[in-house]
Order: structure tokens, then C-alpha cells, then sequence
């Protein structure tokens, strides 16, 4: 078959459908039948390099003539932006690199139990070669500690990981998905293991902590959820690590941190404590907004400490949520200094002392001001909390 549109199309051309049939004829190829604009031709027996539409056009092409082909410039520059996930994903890259991690590529496929490890259904393929490659991996934190077992096995024991990729799993809830029973999640997984700085005679040798990790997952998430994350303890199923803490933006579910468990570590042959962190890409770009700025404050900042005496079982988090609901706009910030356990205390209580900046964007604070502020505070935390207020 031969259609004119197409022809058209191809060459630049206005031709009609009785001048293709001309050119057509003039090779020997006769149209046997037309319909519309669409011609069939019978090709002679000799032709055997005539086989496809795009081969008769070529032909018409050649008897009209190139030089009668109207030379016309289509080539267009396309101003439009990159897909924003492919963006985003971008933007976490470099935010990372410059927190000094350095990415990785993880195999897609895994031991099925490896793959449970993570406490959902894994993907199992069928017609496998290994056991080794048995099953889609349902977290990027195995990748990673092979990564850091190698690393290892290298004699390089201070690692500072991050990995951007899918993972996949059997899934049976209501939300939407690509193929019915199995859900695909992109993830960022951060990993953190070994000293903090180099080892040096001057300073003594520090570990990475849950704290380091998480300060650097908050910086992360503020750079492109703002003030929107918090960090909950909760109790998972998830065995690939221990004391696991949630990650919510925005009130929902992103992801968790927490120290990997023992039995993982020894089954990856690594000998010293490691730390990860998994966050959802969707739950973090959804909720990414451009940059705002505002003027630099005219007016002095003012610091104010309290300190509190709670239960052992009373989360700082718990007690600078309160802090945050009592104040007013004057509060800018809040820093948990220290925490005390000790001489001084009952059994089973600890102290709590935060930093409070306080700020008025339109006016310099009186001390009436700052006192009134800190009072509500500290009633509101007493209140709520059953605190003791130690110093203020």
C-alpha cells in the first residue's frame, strides 16, 4: 500500500494522488486498486528491493526529482524543562555529593532472603539461573553493605554512602499502581559507617552516630520540604535495622533511619556498626516548592535556656512539640543543649535544657516581651508534661 498523506509527509511534497500514480507507472509498478488516497500496487517480479511503503516513496522520490523537493527547515530547538523526576532525582544527587557521600549502583536482584529481611512480600522471578538473583530486592540497604563489606575487605573502613534507585514488592492495598499486586517505589537510601574525620594524633577518634545521620537526613529534607519533616520511634517489621525511627513529612509516612541489626551485619561479614536511612522520592518531591526569600532581621535575636526535669520516659521531641504549640511567633528557634542524667535527679528522671531564640520581626523585644513568652512556655510544659522546671 501507498498513501499519498504519506508520501507527502516524507518527502516535504504537495503532491496529488494521480501524480503518485504517475510516477508510480513510469517504473513499471501499477496501481491495482485505489481507495481514497490509498494505493495498491503490484511490484514487478525483478524488484525484489521494493518490500515496504517507505521503499515506494523513495522511488517517487527519485522520478519527481530531489531537485523539485523544497528544501524545508524542521529541526526545532526544545526549550521545555527535563521530566521533574529526572530533576529532582538531579538535585538529591548533587545535595548529597555535597554532603560529601558518594553514590553507588546496586544490583536490582537479590536472594529471595535477603529480600525479606525488609518485612514485605518480595517479587519472585520465575525461570532463575541462581539463587543468588532469586528475587526483585525490596530495599536498597543490601546493596549497600556489600558495598561497605568490599570497601572493607579493601581496608577502607569510613564509608559515606547513597544510593537513588526502585525497589519492588508484592503488594495488595488499594493505591494505585503499574501492575495489579506489585508496587514500585523509588527510593533514596543514605548510609553512614566507620570515623568521622581521618584519623589524626591532634583530635581524638569519633564514630558516626544515629546523631550524625540524622542531622544530615533533616538538612536533606529541609532543602526541599522546608520545616515539614519529623522524626518518630515506632515500632516496625522491618528487620534490616534495629531502634528504628520514622521519617514523616507533612504529617505522612517517608521513610525510616535506625542502625543496622546485628545478625544483618555479621550475614554481610561487617564488624562495625552501620547506619542507614531510606526515604521515599515521592514522598519528598511532592512536596518540593521554590525558594522564598525574606529580608535579614532588623531586629536583635535573644536566647533564653530552660531546663526541665521529666520522666526517663518523656521524649525530648514530646517536650519541644509543647514548647512549640505554647509560643507565640516571637519563638524562632529551638536547640536541645544538653540532656542530664545523674547526681541531683530522682531515679528514673532526667533533665532536658533547651535554647530558645526569640525575635520580633517588626521591633526590639523588651524584657517584659521575652519574660511573658518564656512564662507561657514553661506553664504550658509543666501543664502538659508533669515537668519540673530546673533553671530558667
Amino acid at each position: 500500500e501507498l498513501r499519498t498523506e504519506r508520501v507527502n509527509a516524507i518527502l516535504g511534497t504537495s503532491l496529488t494522488t494521480n501524480e503518485v500514480v504517475r510516477q508510480v507507472r513510469s517504473l513499471n509498478i501499477e496501481p491495482v486498486s485505489r481507495k481514497a488516497k490509498v494505493l495498491k500496487c503490484r511490484i514487478p517480479s525483478y524488484r525484489v528491493d521494493l518490500e515496504r511503503e517507505i521503499d515506494l516513496i523513495e522511488e517517487v522520490a527519485r522520478v519527481y526529482g530531489y531537485d523539485n523537493v523544497e528544501e524545508k527547515s524542521t529541526a526545532s530547538i526544545d526549550f521545555s524543562h527535563p521530566f521533574a523526576k529526572s530533576q529532582f532525582s538531579d538535585d538529591v544527587r548533587s545535595t548529597l555529593i555535597g554532603f560529601g557521600y558518594h553514590e553507588a549502583i546496586s544490583y536490582t536482584l537479590q536472594d529471595t532472603k535477603t529480600s525479606e529481611e525488609s518485612g514485605v512480600t518480595p517479587v519472585r522471578l520465575l525461570g532463575l539461573q541462581s539463587s543468588e538473583t532469586a528475587a526483585m530486592r525490596t530495599s536498597l540497604v543490601p546493596g549497600l553493605l556489600t558495598s561497605v563489606a568490599r570497601n572493607a575487605s579493601f581496608g577502607t573502613d569510613d564509608v559515606r554512602l547513597f544510593e537513588i534507585g526502585k525497589v519492588y514488592c508484592q503488594d495488595e492495598s488499594s493505591q494505585p499502581k503499574l501492575v495489579e499486586h506489585f508496587l514500585e517505589e523509588e527510593r533514596i537510601c543514605l548510609l553512614l559507617s566507620g570515623k568521622r574525620a581521618p584519623q589524626h594524633w591532634s583530635v581524638s577518634t569519633e564514630l558516626y552516630d544515629i546523631f550524625d545521620l540524622k542531622g544530615e537526613v533533616s538538612d536533606l529534607v529541609l532543602k526541599f520540604a522546608l520545616d515539614k519533616s519529623s522524626f518518630i520511634c515506632y515500632p516496625t517489621s522491618n528487620r534490616l535495622a534495629d531502634n528504628a525511627i520514622a521519617i514523616e513529612i507533612n504529617g505522612s509516612y517517608a521513610g525510616y533511619m535506625g542502625n543496622v541489626a546485628a545478625e544483618v551485619l555479621k550475614r554481610f561479614g561487617i564488624e562495625q556498626e552501620v547506619f542507614v536511612a531510606e526515604i521515599l522520592v515521592e514522598a519528598l518531591s511532592s512536596v518540593k516548592r521554590g525558594k522564598q526569600y525574606s529580608p535579614l532581621p532588623r531586629y536583635p535575636k535573644v536566647r533564653r535556656d530552660v531546663a526541665f526535669v521529666v520522666d526517663e520516659s518523656t521524649s525530648a521531641r514530646s517536650v519541644e512539640d509543647i514548647i512549640r504549640s505554647a509560643s507565640s511567633s516571637l519563638l524562632q528557634a529551638i536547640d536541645l543543649f544538653d540532656v542530664y542524667r545523674g547526681e541531683n535527679l530522682s531515679a528514673g528522671k532526667k533533665s532536658l535544657a533547651f535554647g530558645l531564640d526569640l525575635m520580633s520581626l517588626d521591633r526590639t523585644l523588651t524584657d517584659e516581651d521575652i519574660e511573658s513568652e518564656v512564662k507561657s512556655i514553661v506553664e504550658e510544659v509543666i501543664r502538659k508534661s508533669g515537668a519540673v522546671l530546673r533553671a530558667v
